[in-house]
């Protein structure tokens, strides 16, 4: 592209040249100077005597106004070719200058084609790597989703396998008189590997003749209790249960001497390290001679979840 600028530059330079050659080859130029080199301000041009520099830029500049005069002079008498010469002249730098600025239109067209399908190609990657993205997120949302079920998997069997174990041990009757409340200490112990929380017990006494076998824990009036702190792995804790009931002679007798069956239920409820709600449920019976309770011959009568 520069290269050819300078082409143009040099060939409107050798045209100019060329034109002022010409002029200074016509005929009517070179009368035109033989003419004027007879008056008198031209004639320092024929002066003799020793040449300096001052007389050669006299010279020089008498020559300039010479051959000035000599073409405005000859221009004139030939005016009609020089205005053609002239109008030939615009003409071509008018081509030439059309041309080029339709050079550049199309150069500035070509360049916001191609822009525009580099901006084109931008959009589509931009929309690709969005879509990337977007698969990206929805894999590593995916990932976490499948990672933390895992957790609560492993979390959950872990508390399956590590869990608080709460039973009742060591029930011992403190007191049953006559028109007085059932007094009964017994012992907590977590015999599980994790701790249990908010533990809280549901308790009561019931008495049966012999011929009575099944009873719900709804028909026993019971006390509920809770322990106010988490009961640790492996520690136990000892309470006292006083009935809210009495019992009259008769049926205190009957108990003592082993013709009624004093029965000691209830239900213990824990929470587990998941949050899971644990239960131990227990009957006990009691033996009058020793005043202990113990398992009744009915293995539904224990339970543990």
């Amino acid at each position: 592209m520069l290269a050819k600028r300078w082409n143009r530059v040099t060939l409107w330079v050798s045209l100019s040249v060329l034109a002022g050659v010409a002029i200074g080859l016509s005929e009517s130029f070179q009368d035109c100077e033989h003419t004027q080199k007879k008056h008198r301000v031209y004639w320092q041009l024929y002066e003799k005597g020793p040449i300096t520099v001052g007389v050669e830029v006299v010279r020089a500049a008498t020559r300039l106004r010479l051959h000035l005069a000599c073409t405005a002079e000859t221009a004139h008498q030939n005016e009609g070719p020089l205005t053609l010469l002239a109008t030939l002249l615009i003409a071509g730098f008018t081509a030439t200058l059309w041309r080029a600025t339709n050079r550049l239109w199309q150069s500035a067209e070509n360049e916001l084609a191609e822009f525009q399908k580099s901006l084109k190609l931008q959009r589509i990657i931009a929309d690709e790597q969005i879509a990337k993205m977007g698969e990206y997120v929805t894999e590593t949302r995916n990932a976490a989703t499948a990672a933390k079920a895992s957790t609560e998997l492993a979390q959950k069997e872990f508390v399956s396998t590590h869990r608080p174990r709460l039973i009742i041990r060591n029930i011992n009757l403190r007191q049953m008189v006559a028109d007085q409340e059932v007094a009964i200490q017994f012992a907590i112990v977590n015999k599980g590997q994790t701790d249990a929380a908010r533990v809280e017990w549901r308790m009561g006494v019931i008495v049966l003749n012999p011929s009575q076998n099944i009873f719900g824990l709804e028909a026993v009036t019971t006390v509920t209790q809770s322990l106010g702190a988490s009961l640790s792995s492996g520690m136990d804790h000892v309470s006292n249960f006083e009935s809210p009931q009495s019992f009259n002679e008769r049926i205190t007798a009957s108990v003592m001497k082993g013709n009624s069956r004093l029965l000691f239920c209830g239900v213990i409820a824990y929470f587990d390290g998941g949050g899971n709600v644990r239960r131990t449920g227990f009957v006990r019976r009691l033996d009058p001679p020793t005043g202990r309770f113990h398992l009744t011959d009915n293995p539904d009568d224990e339970y543990e979840d």
